[in-house]
């Protein structure tokens, strides 16, 4: 219900970060950023927002197994490595060496002697509880498929004596992507390290979801590349995106804007719950933004600088 109920954003508290920047463009971005205060807006939620949220939801579970509401935590993931050496040997994640780029929420679980972690996921997004047991036996849910992309199948192991899992995303049978998860204490950074990691990502989502996790329709922003785009799932072809690439000259006036793409505007904006005006302004800002060469030359910048500290990648 969670997932359909509020939006994954990653733009607005993105438009907010460059906002406040303009407001003391005394300041280098660098210097700027290196002192900026990340803030949640209950309005505006990506991994960050939508873990701290579901936390919340899931205390409710206390007043039937009494004392569970202090058993689900954070835990943090690092996304695409390259190679696990560097974690192999150390009892914690090395705070200079760890981006964090994403959480989720765990619980740590034991059936007979058997220990293993449910884990759950609003930010990615997994739509389904997914259980992890050490000795890959029954409840263990192993290979799945992705909820967002029918091409991806996800598998999530229990490795390093318990204290991390290792997400393994496949392309039909070739591996694409390895994450590792962190699960042997929780995560108690998710503002001040995670959230503002996600500040200085080049690309941007905002987007509403069906309650199985399927992505039904909204904005995505590649800002290094200049690319903004609006999509959605046509009823009448549901398993085809239609992808409109927006382009700056559509933002010269609102009354040019051609009968189709007032049509998708419409039909986002009530997927997204909001109006058709604030959509725009929406997409009105972030094309500014993308055509901010020395804002975007800054942010990229120290975005390389962050993805280089994890040697890695």
């Amino acid at each position: 219900m969670l997932l359909k109920t509020i939006n994954y954003d990653s733009v607005t508290n993105f438009i907010e970060l460059y906002d406040q920047y303009k407001k003391n463009n005394h300041l280098s971005f660098e210097d700027f950023f290196r002192k900026y205060i990340p803030t949640l807006n209950k309005n505006a939620n990506n991994c960050v927002g939508l873990a701290l949220l579901l936390i919340e939801k899931l205390k409710q579970f206390d007043d039937r197994y009494s004392g569970i509401k202090n058993c689900f935590y954070l835990v943090s993931c690092e996304i695409n490595l390259q190679s696990f050496d560097k974690y192999e040997n150390t009892e914690y994640p090395c705070p200079w060496l760890s981006v964090n780029e994403h959480i989720m929420v765990a619980l740590k679980i034991e059936i007979d002697g058997r220990v293993g972690v449910l884990l759950l996921d609003p930010g990615y997004p997994l739509d389904r509880v997914i259980t992890v047991m050490n000795d890959q036996e029954y409840p263990n849910t192993g290979h799945f498929l992705s909820s967002t992309n029918p091409e991806e199948v996800y598998l999530i192991e229990m490795i390093m004596q318990g204290k991390y899992l290792q997400w393994s995303i496949y392309d039909e049978s070739n591996l694409k992507e390895t994450n590792l998860i962190y699960i042997g204490a929780p995560y108690l950074s998710p503002i001040s390290v995670t959230e503002r990691r996600n500040l200085v990502f080049t690309y941007r989502f905002f987007f509403s979801l069906s309650e199985k996790g399927e992505n039904l329709s909204g904005i995505f922003a590649k800002i290094d590349e200049h690319i903004l785009c609006l999509y959605y799932i046509d009823e009448d072809y549901p398993k085809e995106k239609q992808i409109i690439k927006l382009t700056p000259e559509l933002f010269s006036s609102v009354n040019q804007l051609n009968s189709d793409i007032k049509k998708t505007l419409d039909r986002i904006s009530h997927h997204l719950k909001i109006s058709s005006k604030e959509l725009w302004n929406i997409l009105t800002k972030l094309n500014h933004i993308i055509e901010d060469e020395q804002f975007l030359d800054s942010l990229c910048k120290i975005n390389n600088d962050i993805q280089n500290l994890n040697s890695g990648k």
